[in-house]
């Protein structure tokens, strides 16, 4: 931010937009991570097991970040 900074865009102003992309960020992390080990997950996961690419893109793609 600091660096990117100048004077029309003040580096206070990028760091901020930079924490509410992570703030976005952690919070969906969240409502995954709820969703995937919250209670009643194995009946969810059961039911998708007919679905394998969308199994596969949640393992690849959600789980492991």
């Amino acid at each position: 931010a600091v660096i990117k900074g100048n004077s029309q865009l003040p580096a206070e102003k990028i760091y901020l937009n930079y924490i509410k992309s992570i703030q976005k960020e952690i919070k969906m992390r969240k409502v995954v991570r709820k969703i995937i080990f919250g209670k009643g997950s194995s009946l969810i996961f059961n039911s998708l097991g007919r679905f394998k690419p969308l199994v596969r893109h949640v393992c690849d793609n959600i789980i492991s970040l």
